[in-house]
């Protein structure tokens, strides 16, 4: 049985949401190889308008990052 969410610590929830994103991380890389190996420049000149996206998502995965390391130094 899967437990509730209220049965997590928030330290494992973190930790959760963390390995998801890295999941999600390591099939876009893989898609991404996919399409620009088979569509190239076609590929590359339909996504750069996302450029942007993508770059706030890494900065705030940085500072996710960042703020975990803190926590853990203070422990």
């Amino acid at each position: 049985m899967n437990p509730k969410l209220k049965d997590y610590s928030d330290r494992e929830l973190l930790e959760l949401i963390i390995s998801n994103q890295v999941n999600l991380a390591q099939r876009l890389f893989r898609m991404n190889a996919f399409f620009l190996q088979h569509y190239g420049k076609d590929y590359i000149e339909k996504i750069k308008h996302k450029e942007p996206t993508f770059t706030k998502l890494m900065s705030e995965n940085d500072d996710l990052i960042r703020q975990i390391r803190a926590a853990k130094d203070k422990e």
